[in-house]
């Protein structure tokens, strides 16, 4: 009879436990749920939020916007000609006497059965522009000049024109322009960049700002998106078509 009440005693203590262990687990685990629930809710909010926030920057990288420098040493354009170029080299600028140095070592370092072709679109020294541009530099507005200040730009004209025609023999030194493998052009635009295009794949742009030199440029890295037209395509077509309608040296 004692050996009874005992059974029957743990047998109730075992289905109070249970009832308990169910009703303890079915409120962990609703409160997991509904602890879920809100989590789910509050990241769908927050990732809406932030996508519609950071939408159009998804935008621009999808466009071709690769990379950006807030200012481009001169001594790594070396390594970016060596590791970017595998067909074509296409540059925009006035004069290129600051990188021509570095150009004629990375040339003359390659082999003689390289195929490389070079085109360099370099200011015409004669052009109206090349005082526009020399004002733009110097941070000051070509129509509001004293005479004092126009004689220094003129000054300074003179020496422009004589690095762009010294840039201009040099690389008519060179064994890729005797190959036809190196052309050169002169423009007569007033231009607010200069330009690197890699293969017709890559354009290294340098934003150049008033009152700044070209050496100090930001630069952004564009690549071509095969998908659709994007920013790259503006820039190949503008620089192509500144070559068909550049003079020939």
């Amino acid at each position: 009879m004692k050996q009874e009440i005992v059974s029957i005693t743990n047998l109730i203590k075992n289905v109070l436990f249970d009832i308990f262990i169910t009703i303890l687990v079915s409120a962990i685990v609703g409160y997991i749920n509904i602890y879920l629930a809100i989590m789910a809710f509050i990241l769908t909010a927050v990732g809406f939020t932030y996508f519609r926030k950071y939408h159009r920057k998804l935008k621009l990288l999808k466009a071709g916007l690769e990379g950006y420098y807030y200012s481009f040493p001169l001594i790594e354009n070396p390594k970016i000609w060596k590791e970017e170029t595998n067909i074509t080299f296409k540059y925009l600028g006035i004069s290129a006497d600051s990188i021509l140095e570095f150009f004629l070592e990375w040339i003359n370092s390659l082999s003689a059965t390289d195929s490389k072709n070079f085109y360099f679109l370099l200011m015409n020294p004669e052009s109206d522009s090349l005082a526009r541009q020399i004002c733009y530099e110097k941070g000051l507005d070509p129509k509001n000049l004293t005479d004092e200040t126009k004689q220094n730009i003129d000054q300074y004209v003179v020496a422009v024109r004589g690095r762009i025609r010294s840039s201009i023999d040099i690389l008519k030194s060179t064994h890729a322009f005797r190959q036809g493998r190196l052309k050169i052009k002169l423009h007569n635009e007033f231009i607010p960049w200069w330009l690197y295009i890699f293969d017709d794949e890559k354009v290294f742009l340098g934003i150049l700002k008033k009152g700044e030199r070209s050496s100090n440029a930001p630069l952004l890295i564009i690549t071509r998106n095969k998908d659709y037209p994007s920013i790259f395509d503006a820039f190949l077509n503008y620089w192509n078509s500144m070559w068909e309608n550049a003079k020939d040296v």
